[in-house]
């Protein structure tokens, strides 16, 4: 009976979550071979992609996941095109209780009613040798689809018109499930308290006591894991925030398991209080011997999650920092939690680099040694969820800033083979969005000998208005190689901007004009002399304030120059670059240096002193009190009336998409005129 009840069931659950996204019906587009999933044995996939919205993609692939001790695990799964469909094979684990498939083109997807193709939801329950469904499948199966509980979901699988009902459908799911394996109450007690928790049902708080009262009982028999202790205190605090019931369970497992999770949290937390360096280096060295990572990297809790890394991060740094020892950056590589090595490369390689504290060749050693770390360590159960081409996907566009900066590192040191293999990882993710990165792209192909692939490069940076002068320049020697003269390139370039988006952008930009007073000050020259503002009215007037020490300032200033390129010989418009809140006593020596290496022409102005800061940045903290802002690069514009029309703080990466703003808001001007 037990097993009918679960073939019937199971069945049921396919055709429920085949509810789709869309409110149209689908012929079927996947077939599974056998229809009813064997775990240990080859399941055959056929996909066809006509019925989805993947119809006509070129190459499709598979993730396939399995729900296995209340976690899903992924795999991709190659697939072949024969005869219009795509077919593959996979093999799931004994113990897999559920099966969820995903079709993957590029950026986009199909997992049925995941993302509104219209066609079944590609989830079914597994059976065993004897046709019987396992443990687990019932409450796995509401956790895919319940809001609130995505921790134990697929990421982006289901949408969130095929979500269930917390309240009432997940727990039907969970009753089913204990009414079937009454076993997995210990296992599902922590989940179900989650969802009462979520929902606020007063009625749980006894189901969560009656849970607690198991995992003791379990205790008692010597049947209950440090995990079932650590899953109690966490109901225990959910029935009763810091109550006595909660720190007699801390204190029961903490006798019980004297290096076991408690135990753990108490020693990260008194860690992370320690305020003296050595003291907290001594205490960690201790922590690791008695806690290494390859032990607990499956273990989270809220201690681990929120401090365990800044405690490496607090040694580790004061090492660096203080004496340019690197020696424990090296000892505990294997031991910081994952996701605070991105973190610490910023720290460690990125910032010293970008402030020239530290030669590439001095960071290269450790450069070399987090990025190993981050592209190769075996992930955690929780990670899993993913599947190999989906984890390093997700590295490669979530850090590829990270991995550029990597990249120009290995090429200063002289590995440009190396950094031309990492660039081409991550350039489909910046897809030309990027300048930095183009241009850089740009110089690794002309030095490995690949200057044919450069006009690709560049065709895909105009596609997102995001190239440099030095871009434009190379792309009309193409042209004139192409086409013996430089006659009619003006024209084709400009055919190239992807003039809808401009054309929004500036639509955006007018519709941000304001129209106040604004007070003009008197500014120090370069020269020694001093320039009052006020006698320039009359002019439309670009007012950029910046910083030698200020990175996204000078990052922006190749796309200033395109700008007042264009409008050096108009009388009515004036650039000015106002140097403000310099902290370096030689920075005036500093911006003549910058501006020579650059090769540019700008008005720079000193910022008046401030009385109240004692900086020069009197101007500035006017500005910010008058119109509410804060940080550089500001960029002001005023109109030939002294009237402030427009300001914009940032800048966005993109020079020519800066200097086309910047021109575009000077017509507009001079229309009022």
């Amino acid at each position: 009976m037990k097993n009918i009840l679960n073939i019937t069931i199971s069945v049921l659950c396919v055709l429920v979550l085949g509810v789709s996204c869309k409110k149209e019906t689908q012929e079927k587009a996947l077939v599974l071979n056998p229809e009813m999933v064997v775990v240990g044995e080859e399941l055959s996939i056929s996909y066809d992609a006509s019925k989805t919205n993947l119809a006509g993609k070129d190459n499709i692939d598979a993730v396939a996941y399995y729900w296995q001790n209340y976690h899903w695990i992924a795999q991709d799964v190659d697939l072949e095109q024969k005869r219009g469909l795509w077919k593959g094979t996979v093999q799931f684990p004994d113990g897999a209780s559920i099966v969820a498939l995903k079709f993957v083109a590029g950026d986009e997807y199909d997992s049925g009613s995941g993302n509104g193709s219209g066609a079944n939801t590609y989830v079914q329950f597994t059976v065993d040798k004897d046709k019987e469904n396992l443990p687990s499948a019932y409450i796995g199966w509401a956790l895919l689809r319940a809001p609130g509980m995505e921790k134990y979901s697929i990421p982006n699988y289901v949408c969130d018109s095929a979500k269930i009902d917390t309240k009432q459908i997940f727990f039907y799911w969970m009753n089913t499930e204990l009414k079937l394996f009454p076993e997995e109450r210990k296992n599902v007690g922590y989940i179900a308290a989650e969802a009462i928790n979520i929902n606020k049902k007063a009625v749980g708080n006894q189901i969560i006591k009656d849970d607690i009262n198991l995992i003791l009982s379990l205790d008692s028999a010597n049947q209950a894991t440090d995990m079932d202790l650590y899953h109690a205190i966490e109901m225990a605090n959910l029935y009763e925030p810091n109550g006595p019931l909660a720190n007699q369970i801390k204190a029961l497992s903490e006798k019980k398991f004297p290096d076991g999770i408690v135990t753990r949290d108490k020693e990260i937390l008194r860690i992370f209080r320690l305020s003296d360096p050595k003291e907290k280096e001594e205490a960690m060295a201790a922590f690791v011997k008695r806690f290494p990572y390859k032990k607990w990297k499956n273990i989270d809790t809220f201690n681990s999650d929120l401090y365990l890394g800044k405690n490496f991060q607090s040694v580790i740094y004061n090492q660096i920092i203080k004496h340019n020892n690197y020696q424990l950056a090296e000892d505990y590589l294997h031991e910081v939690p994952y996701y605070n090595l991105f973190s610490s490369f910023r720290h460690m390689i990125q910032i010293p680099y970008a402030k020239e504290l530290r030669s590439a060749k001095d960071l290269l050693p450790i450069a070399k040694m987090l990025m190993g770390e981050i592209y190769n360590r075996e992930r955690t159960l929780k990670d899993l969820v993913y599947s190999d081409r989906e984890w390093y996907n997700n590295i490669l566009e979530q850090q590829k800033d990270l991995i550029l900066d990597y990249a120009i590192i290995l090429n200063e040191t002289g590995s440009t083979e190396d950094a031309l293999n990492w660039v081409q990882k991550v350039e489909p993710y910046f897809d030309g969005s990027s300048t930095i990165f183009s241009d850089f792209y740009i110089t690794l192909l002309d030095k490995t000998g690949q200057s044919d692939k450069v006009e690709d490069v560049i065709l895909k940076g105009i596609a997102a208005n995001t190239i440099s002068p030095e871009m434009i320049d190379r792309l009309k020697s193409i042209y004139i190689k192409k086409n013996g003269s430089e006659e009619g390139f003006d024209a084709y370039f400009q055919k190239l901007k992807p003039l809808s988006e401009i054309e929004k952008h500036q639509a955006e930009i007018k519709a941000s004009f304001i129209n106040k007073d604004i007070e003009l000050y008197s500014y120090e020259t370069m020269d020694g002399d001093t320039l009052n503002m006020a006698d320039q009215k009359g002019k439309i007037l670009i007012l950029d304030f910046w910083a030698t020490w200020c990175g996204p300032c000078k990052a922006a200033m190749p796309g200033m120059n395109m700008a007042y390129q264009d409008y050096k010989d108009d009388e009515g418009v004036e650039f000015f670059f106002i140097s403000t809140m310099e902290f370096n006593k030689n920075y005036k020596t500093q911006i003549q240096k910058f501006l020579k290496d650059k090769d540019y022409e700008f008005t720079v102005l000193l910022d008046m002193m401030n009385p109240e800061t004692h900086k020069g940045d009197y101007a500035y903290s006017q500005y910010v009190k008058a119109f509410g802002f804060t940080g550089i690069p500001q960029k002001i514009i005023i109109d030939s009336k002294g009237k402030l029309r427009w300001r914009s703080i940032g800048y966005n990466g993109s020079p020519s998409a800066l200097a086309d703003e910047i021109s575009f808001i000077i017509e507009e001007l001079k229309k009022e005129i």
